[in-house]
C-alpha cells in the first residue's frame, strides 16, 4: 500500500507531494472555503407578527402604570407616531362618556356639514340608561339620521 506522506516511490524526502495527498489537500480546502447556505429562516406572516407583538405589548402594559393605559396602534404610513398610549376609564360612566365622544368624532366625519350630539336619557327607578345621537345637517334642519 502507497504511503501518502510527502516522499516520492523510493522512499527518499524530496518533498514531492503524492496525487493522493494533493487531491485530498484541495478537497479539504474546497470544503472550508465553500459556505454551506443555512437554511431560510421562515418568513413570519403579518398576522403572526402582530399577533406575536400583541401579546408582547399586552404583557408590557400589565407592567406599565399598573396597567391603567390602553395602547391603540395604527398603521405607520398614517401617523409619526403609530403608538397611542390612553389612560383606561376609573369608572363604567367615564368609559361610557369615552365612547360617546368617539361616536361622535365619526358621526362628524361622515357628515361634516352637520350638528351632531348625543344625549343620555336616564329612566326612573332603574339603571338603565339610553343614548341618543342625532346629525341635523343644516339644509333641513331636522334630524335626518339617528344612530
Amino acid at each position: 500500500m502507497q504511503d501518502d506522506h510527502n516522499q516520492n516511490r523510493s522512499n527518499d524526502a524530496s518533498g514531492s507531494v503524492s496525487r493522493r495527498v494533493l487531491l485530498r489537500s484541495v478537497a479539504a480546502s474546497a470544503a472550508i472555503a465553500v459556505p454551506v447556505a443555512a437554511p431560510a429562516a421562515e418568513v413570519e406572516k403579518p398576522l403572526e407578527k402582530l399577533c406575536r407583538l400583541g401579546h408582547e405589548m399586552g404583557a408590557a402594559l400589565d407592567e406599565y402604570q399598573d396597567g391603567s393605559f390602553d395602547a391603540i396602534i395604527t398603521p405607520a404610513r398614517f401617523n409619526k407616531e403609530p403608538l397611542d398610549l390612553r389612560k383606561r376609564p376609573e369608572t363604567l360612566s367615564d368609559e361610557i362618556t369615552f365612547y360617546v365622544v368617539a361616536l361622535k368624532a365619526v358621526l362628524a366625519r361622515m357628515h361634516p356639514a352637520a350638528k351632531v350630539s348625543a344625549n343620555r336619557c336616564w329612566h326612573e327607578g332603574k339603571d338603565d340608561v339610553d343614548i341618543i345621537f342625532s346629525v341635523r345637517h343644516p339644509s333641513t334642519g331636522g334630524a335626518s339620521d339617528e344612530a
